[in-house]
């Protein structure tokens, strides 16, 4: 069963399919949106008592539930001891919170997320940048994901070759 939730949170996260001939003044406002709100989190200067306050945060939301205590007391105190794609994936109440959020435009949790929002962005962007040094910026590569999507959903991204994820 729990398998069975984890991968139906898995499937639930959002994509935008963009045409390549779509005008970007055009496009659907959710998207812009987070698109814009990708961009304010990178520039903001995040600092300890943002960790500190989403510590708190999630002390309260979790309240009464020790399991979630216990992951919320393990990533406060070893926080900095993992890069942040681990964290991502670490089986815990993060990816959850953080999806759903994104889901949902949730923007007080996306911004109390915010620093690992933030420190997830740069740690792929750097693991990006090294893995293709040394390549010409214009060559493609090839990027798999797998997730359910409804038939219409489908159908609309096969007749485009270009789409884009928040993260």
């Amino acid at each position: 069963l729990k398998q069975a939730v984890h991968q139906c949170e898995r499937n639930a996260i959002s994509i935008s399919i963009v045409a390549p001939t779509e005008k970007l003044d055009q496009l659907d406002p959710t998207f812009m949106y987070t698109q814009i709100l990708k961009e304010i989190l990178l520039t903001i200067k995040f600092e300890d008592k943002n960790f500190e306050e989403f510590i708190n945060y999630c002390r309260e939301a979790f309240d009464g539930d020790k399991n979630k205590l216990n992951d919320v007391t393990k990533f406060q105190t070893t926080y900095k001891n993992n890069i942040p794609i681990w964290w991502y994936t670490w089986d815990a109440f993060l990816y959850p919170m953080l999806n759903q959020s994104l889901r949902l435009m949730d923007v007080d949790i996306i911004v109390r997320m915010g620093f690992f929002l933030k420190d997830l962005h740069c740690n792929i962007h750097r693991m990006h940048s090294k893995q293709f040094r040394g390549q010409r910026s214009g060559e493609k590569f090839t990027v798999y994901r797998g997730q359910c999507l409804p038939k219409q959903e489908f159908i609309k991204m096969t007749k485009t070759k270009k789409w884009t994820s928040f993260i």
